[in-house]
């Protein structure tokens, strides 16, 4: 991963990941259909193997890369909640439509339209370069700074201020 990291942005590799990712669910779905494919299956689980080492680790880091300094803590338990939130819905949705006795083909499409609306609300992002540089500084404590100096020049303290409440 470090190789390809060093040639393109951690985005665009995202982004190539969850389209492959998406062309092999849909492939290994509509071509295996027969138990004699048992070792092509063996190899398409391999590949997706592959996939699935670059998409977890690629989504940490662009995560942890891009969130403001001075709320580590706090991103992170949010990252770690929607993550444990949102993971059932596709096993769910597949596993209905399994049980429903639709073909394969339609779970393939519910699993891949997913990763599909999380490829469109990944686009929407900035550029990788103005994550990098929105998240060495955290605007909102930069605000609150500059408000404080504003304060201290015009001779107005945060202690005169409360005790006067």
């Amino acid at each position: 991963m470090y190789f390809l990291t060093r040639r393109m942005d951690p985005m665009k590799l995202y982004k190539i990941i969850i389209v492959l990712m998406m062309i092999m669910n849909f492939a290994s779905f509509m071509g295996l259909t027969r138990p004699s494919q048992k070792n092509m299956a063996y190899l398409i689980a391999s590949i997706f193997g592959i996939f699935a080492g670059f998409y977890y680790p690629l989504s940490r880091i662009i995560y942890a890369m891009i969130v403001p300094r001075g709320q580590e803590a706090e991103l992170s338990g949010f990252f770690r909640y929607c993550t444990q939130v949102l993971s059932w819905l596709p096993p769910l949705t597949f596993t209905v439509i399994n049980e429903k006795g639709y073909d394969f083909a339609f779970g393939a499409i519910s699993v891949n339209g997913f990763m599909f609306i999380g490829l469109v609300i990944f686009m929407f992002m900035k550029p990788w370069n103005q994550c990098l540089e929105d998240a060495k500084v955290n605007k909102m404590v930069r605000e609150n700074i500059i408000e404080d100096k504003v304060d201290d020049e015009a001779g107005v303290s945060d202690e005169s201020f409360h005790n006067n409440e």
